[in-house]
């Protein structure tokens, strides 16, 4: 159907149904279905073109204590998603550990707790690697590296090694990594009293136009 701007709004609330909006309806529907994680899914469903639903298999080998279902070893694929892509590579991460949910909000509930982002949920699941090798990095870096060495170092991890709490190495760090951009500012405005204040460091943007990060772009 061609979207136009009178069924656009009609799309928005009713979009059309998807392999994963269907997992979605099953797990509301079928309890079989909410016992599944999305990947396990073709094991005991077909997925029916023409209706765009679930069909659970009427052939394969019976699942014991579930009467009418049937397991198969057909394998469910989904596509990579690079970290870079933020919440896309998190929600992905959350389909194939999270057992029965029952949409996109529900992935974001963890023990009751409304998470903000899927990247929040992935973390209070303990699906995130711990930041700690990275944190004792940059710690020995501030005893043996000038600014702009601490600098380089934090953007390689942040662009190349993802760590799961970017903005608490940022916060814990971000002193010795702008030492020297103190020290500039100070001179450019002949004011040696100068401070960067508890407002800069809110706006990371103004601070990351003082910072050479060299060829790495930085987003936190």
């Amino acid at each position: 159907m061609r979207l136009t701007e009178a069924n656009a709004a009609q799309r928005a609330e009713r979009p059309p149904s998807t392999t994963l909006t269907s997992f979605f309806a099953m797990c509301e529907s079928d309890p079989f279905a909410a016992t599944l994680m999305y990947v396990e899914m073709p094991k005991y469903y077909t997925w029916n073109q023409s209706t765009k639903k679930f069909q659970r298999r009427k052939q394969g080998t019976p699942v014991p204590d579930w009467p009418q279902v049937f397991s198969t070893d057909a394998l469910g694929r989904m596509y990579t998603v690079h970290p870079r892509n933020d919440e896309c590579f998190y929600l992905r991460l959350l389909l194939v550990n999270v057992r029965g949910p029952k949409s996109f909000a529900h992935l974001k509930i963890v023990n009751g707790h409304q998470c903000q982002t899927y990247r929040e949920a992935c973390q209070l699941l303990g699906l995130l690697e711990n930041d700690s090798h990275w944190d004792l990095t940059l710690a020995d870096s501030v005893v043996s590296s000038n600014a702009y060495q601490i600098r380089t170092l934090f953007a390689i991890i942040i662009t190349t090694c993802f760590p799961s709490q970017p903005i608490q190495l940022w916060n814990k760090y971000k002193y010795a990594i702008c030492e020297d951009i103190l020290h500039r500012l100070r001179i450019q405005t002949n004011n040696p009293d100068i401070q960067i204040t508890d407002e800069t460091w809110r706006n990371r943007e103004n601070i990351c136009h003082f910072i050479d990060f060299g060829h790495y772009s930085i987003k936190m």
